[in-house]
């Protein structure tokens, strides 16, 4: 599984929308949370050197520059999650119709892995599962 692509489908699908569900992706919900304007003003104020459209600029464009190198930076879009797992379950059939109704007694054990560092998942792992 190429985790890199993982984790932005991630931010782009399920935490952008969640706090700015308007925002189409990590340029967007910057641009919507960050008042430039305030900014620019504010360091203006603090500084003393240039005016506050001039620092408007420059955060505008500052917001522009991270989502592209945030987010690679933050993993490769090529780095492998290698995700193990195995199980054991009863299957039955309930009603003789030749096709598993029912898995009880479920046990499943798996291991996750990133660049060679493994870590076992949570146990004890167990389910059951039902025809629909």
């Amino acid at each position: 599984m190429p985790y890199g692509k993982l984790v932005r489908i991630g931010l782009d699908v399920a935490i952008i929308p969640a706090i700015d569900p308007t925002a189409t992706g990590l340029a967007d919900l910057l641009d919507n949370v960050v008042d430039c304007q305030g900014v620019g003003q504010g360091v203006a104020n603090a500084l003393g050197v240039g005016n506050a459209a001039f620092w408007k600029s420059v955060c505008l464009a500052g917001l522009a520059a991270p989502p592209t190198s945030s987010t690679t930076s933050f993993v490769a879009a090529d780095s492998a999650l290698d995700f193990h797992i195995n199980g054991t379950a009863r299957a039955s059939d309930s009603d003789g119709d030749y096709k598993l109704d029912k898995l009880s007694f479920g046990e499943w054990a798996g291991m996750l892995s990133y660049d060679g560092h493994a870590a076992p998942l949570a146990q004890p792992a167990t389910f059951d599962g039902e025809r629909l």
